[in-house]
């Protein structure tokens, strides 16, 4: 059963203007305080690159949100991210022109300060807090990539970023790890994660591929996922490992993997999940013409499950028909239930004009790990029409979303939709019951599931 899904953004409608890569956030101290940021397009005919980071808040739940009181720190705003600490302090990074910044609100999300620069540019961060009360619980974390200079040659670089002061100052480490892997790797940069346990172990997962020739290989077999771990905050990490299965083949199958975004997600509970790992990713078959999204677990980042299918599709070769089954999110809330999102992209057989095509958001969950799935139901109400109009003509669905849960359990999901006729952000809250009852970590496999949002 789905309920009434919730317009936050409120962008004008005019020629190229446009909101994506939305990003959410709820209170760990208020469930009902929620934050939101997108990337306003402004569609300017003068400047086709500027773009304003938006800020809403709600504190009622997500049932009606605003604007909330943020300076810009460029003209040109980008990656927009942001978190709520365990003391309920909630903190902005963007990217600029001239660095990475960083606002705080100490208001839940009103107001925020003027952006403060906290290093130079690095591209897609993403931000991670540890909630925990171990030796590193108050920790802010950030992670990101960018392509730098040593020795005369390019190298793709992750910098991982730790505050223990709550952001007020920054240490900048410029790790080795993918170029520890030899010197013909890259990094694609928008696929990356930082995800922290109950205890504090960090991991985080990266994709890195190999060039032949100079140029880019996906095909090549050494090019898909790694992951590596520090148990020390942030001062060390082990040497990457490939996502591999239990017969030491690679979990995802280098070339066929999408690069349109890929989801992790860590279980913090105290239930029999505690610390495992997930990951969904769409892969293209060419053997038979569909396309397949899958989902997978750990309970240790190095040897992973078998690949679960969660939907299929027909891979369609028209000229300007994309592919299905991207941007996939995986979140997990404090009773060890997730929820798995993703858009479906659909272009009706017959239509020789690719304006009768849609996206759509849709969703299911798990009950046990990730070993089933409850059926998929639509998460966006309605399909967004005319996607070259809309949506994925020119990326501008963008290269990453997120959904979260709060301490009373209840999921959130922000995305982009552009069912008005200028693609805005819309929310959604989510609860996945069993027998009437919210599902708790340690239940046995129901008789009757339901998944719902509300």
């Amino acid at each position: 059963m789905v309920g009434d899904n919730i317009q936050v953004s409120d962008i004008a409608k005019r020629l190229g203007a446009y909101v994506y890569e939305t990003q959410i956030a709820v209170n760990p101290k208020n469930s009902r305080n929620l934050i939101a940021s997108g990337l306003y397009h402004l569609g300017d005919p003068k400047d086709s690159s500027a773009q304003e980071a938006l800020a809403y808040v709600s504190e009622d739940g997500g049932r009606s949100w605003r604007r909330g009181k943020r300076p810009a720190a460029t003209f040109r705003e980008g990656d927009a991210t942001l978190i709520f600490d365990r003391r309920g302090t909630a903190y902005y990074y963007t990217i600029g022109e001239k660095g990475n910044f960083l606002s705080r609100s100490t208001d839940q999300g009103r107001s925020w300060t003027v952006p403060t620069r906290v290093s130079g540019f690095i591209d897609h961060v993403t931000l991670a807090t540890d909630l925990g009360k171990g030796s590193y619980g108050g920790n802010l974390y950030g992670l990101g990539g960018d392509r730098t200079k040593e020795n005369s040659r390019a190298v793709d670089t992750l910098f991982f970023t730790v505050s223990k002061d709550r952001g007020m100052n920054w240490d900048v480490k410029k790790m080795t790890t993918v170029d520890a892997l030899g010197p013909d790797y890259f990094l694609v940069g928008s696929v990356m994660s930082l995800l922290v346990s109950r205890e504090g172990r960090l991991s985080l997962p990266f994709v890195a591929g190999v060039t032949t020739n100079g140029k880019i290989n996906l095909d090549s077999p050494n090019s898909y996922h790694w992951i590596t771990f520090s148990d020390d905050g942030g001062k060390t990490f082990a040497r990457p490992r490939q996502l591999h299965l239990a017969d030491g083949s690679p979990l995802m199958k280098s070339g066929r993997v999408s690069w349109w975004g890929i989801g992790y997600a860590i279980d913090t509970t105290l239930g029999p999940f505690d610390g495992r790992l997930y990951t969904a990713w769409m892969e293209e078959d060419a053997a038979t013409q569909m396309r397949k999204l899958f989902f997978s677990f750990s309970d240790g980042g190095d040897i992973w499950s078998a690949p679960n299918v969660v939907e299929t599709a027909a891979i369609d070769n028209r000229e300007g028909v994309l592919e299905s089954s991207v941007l996939p999110t995986v979140s997990v809330n404090n009773r060890g239930v997730l929820i798995l999102s993703w858009y479906r992209f659909t272009a009706p057989e017959d239509a020789a004009d690719k304006r009768s095509a849609s996206y759509q958001r849709y969703i299911t969950a798990s009950l046990d790990g990730g070993a089933t799935f409850l059926p998929t139901v639509p998460l966006a109400s309605q399909p967004t029409p005319d996607y070259e109009q809309f949506g994925f003509k020119n990326g501008r669905l963008g290269d990453y979303l997120n959904t979260t849960a709060g301490p009373d359990g209840i999921f959130h999901a922000l995305w982009m939709d552009g069912r008005t006729g200028t693609q805005q952000m819309w929310y959604s809250s989510i609860r996945v019951e069993c027998e009437g009852k919210p599902a708790v970590a340690n239940s046995s496999a129901p008789s009757k599931r339901q998944l719902y949002t509300h």
